[in-house]
C-alpha cells in the first residue's frame, strides 16, 4: 500500500533481473527516486541509473508509455522520457502508443515484470507524485533534505504541470501550498499470474512496435516457455499439440510468428 513500500520493493527486483526487464505505464520518469524515506538519498536509487546500470550488465530493458495527444499534453512528457532512457544504453527500447491522436481513451496499465517470473500490477506509476507512505506527508519544504526533489513536489490540482525536461527544478513555492497526496495499492505476482501479466505485455509490445514508424525494427518479444523449448529442442522436435497449447496460451498470431522467427 503507498508508493514507499511498491517503489522500493520494485528497485529491488530490478535489482536481481538477469535477462529481461519489462515496464509500462501511462506516464513515467526516468529521474524518480525509488528509495528515500529513512535513508540517505543514493543515485543509484534513482530508476533511469538502476536501469542503465541493468541495461549494461547485458539485460535487456523494454518500456511501453502513453503517447499523449497534441490536444491533451496533459504533462506527461513521455517523448522526454522515451529520448533519456534509450540514450542510457542500447539495451533499453521504449515505444511511445499509439502513434495516432485519440481525444477518448489512454492505457492506464502500470505493470513491472522481471525475468518473465516475477510482475508487479497496480495503480501507481513510476512517476513523479506517486511517492508516499501512510502518513501522507503534505509539507516538504526544507531544501537540505527534500523527499520530493524538484518537479517530484507534485499537486495537479493547485500547480500547472512542471517542465519535467528539468525534473530537479521546483518551480512552486513549497511554504506557500502543499503537495498532493498519493494513496494507491499495487501487488507482486508469481507462478500463472505472473506469466499471464508477461503474455499481457509481449501481445502490446509486439502490435504496438509495428503500429510505430519508429520502433518498428525493434526486436519482437517471445514467452521465455517458447524461448526455453527452442533452446532444448529444435522446432522440427517439438509437436504440433505442443505448439498449438503454447499458441492457445498466448493467444496471440504475432507471438506465434515470433517463436517460428526466432527457432
Amino acid at each position: 500500500v503507498d508508493g514507499e513500500q511498491y517503489f522500493a520493493a520494485v528497485a529491488t527486483a530490478l535489482e536481481r533481473a538477469r535477462r529481461e526487464i519489462f515496464i509500462a505505464g501511462w506516464e513515467l520518469t526516468p529521474e524518480m527516486y525509488l528509495r528515500r524515506r529513512g535513508a540517505t538519498p543514493r543515485a543509484a536509487d534513482r530508476l533511469d541509473l538502476l536501469l542503465q546500470r541493468k541495461a549494461m550488465s547485458g539485460v535487456r530493458v523494454y518500456v511501453l508509455i502513453w503517447k499523449e495527444t497534441k490536444l491533451a499534453q496533459m504533462g506527461l512528457f513521455s517523448a522526454h522520457s522515451a529520448q533519456h532512457l534509450e540514450s542510457l544504453h542500447a539495451n533499453i527500447r521504449v515505444v511511445r502508443h499509439p502513434p495516432s491522436f485519440p481525444l477518448n481513451w489512454a492505457h492506464h496499465q502500470k505493470i513491472v515484470v522481471v525475468d518473465q517470473k516475477l510482475a508487479f500490477v497496480g495503480g501507481l506509476d513510476l512517476a513523479f507524485g506517486r511517492y508516499d507512505w501512510h502518513a501522507h506527508t503534505l509539507v516538504d519544504d526544507c531544501h537540505v533534505s527534500t523527499l520530493w526533489p524538484g518537479a517530484d513536489f507534485y499537486n495537479q490540482t493547485r500547480f500547472a504541470a512542471a517542465n519535467k525536461r528539468e525534473p530537479f527544478r521546483c518551480e512552486h513555492d513549497r511554504t506557500a501550498a502543499f503537495r498532493q497526496p498519493w494513496h494507491d495499492v499495487a501487488m507482486c505476482v508469481t507462478g500463472p499470474a505472473a506469466q499471464d501479466v508477461t503474455r499481457n505485455f509481449i501481445q502490446r509490445w509486439n502490435h504496438h512496435r509495428q503500429a510505430s514508424a519508429d520502433a518498428a525494427h525493434y526486436r519482437r518479444l517471445v514467452p521465455s516457455a517458447l524461448t526455453e523449448m527452442a533452446e532444448l529442442s529444435p522446432l522440427s522436435m517439438i509437436s504440433g499439440g505442443a505448439l498449438r497449447h503454447f499458441k492457445n496460451q498466448c493467444d496471440d498470431d504475432e507471438i506465434g510468428a515470433a517463436f517460428s522467427a526466432a527457432c
